[in-house]
């Protein structure tokens, strides 16, 4: 088992890599954590007229095979969470994943 520090770099490097991908799309806003494990990133540009995100979630598991968390149980209804806590391939894989979802419905 690795000790603390080395688990903090680890989720740290993930977090990075999510954001650094996702910082692609402009309209997006990315809150960076200071000790969680998810990002909480705001779609509201991207959502179509009345449109609330918890169908904006599922647009995306449907047409990008992403899962995230609507944001509205959070009190912020446009934007929603996204966990890291998962290995890099999957992470990397989510985020372009999210990244040509926004693409194709910009």
């Amino acid at each position: 088992a690795k000790n603390l520090e080395d688990r903090c770099a680890i989720y740290n490097h993930r977090r990075d890599l999510a954001l650094g991908i996702l910082k692609k799309c402009p309209k997006l806003q990315c809150v960076t954590p200071g000790g969680a494990f998810y990002l909480f990133l705001g779609f509201g540009a991207y959502l179509k007229p009345g449109e609330d995100m918890t169908s904006w979630c599922e647009r995306l598991l449907e047409s990008g095979g992403v899962a995230l968390v609507p944001g509205e149980p959070f009190g912020e209804p446009q934007f929603a969470r996204l966990s890291f806590a998962t290995d890099e391939k999957s992470l990397e894989e989510g985020c372009l994943r999210i990244v040509r979802h926004i693409e194709k419905i910009s």
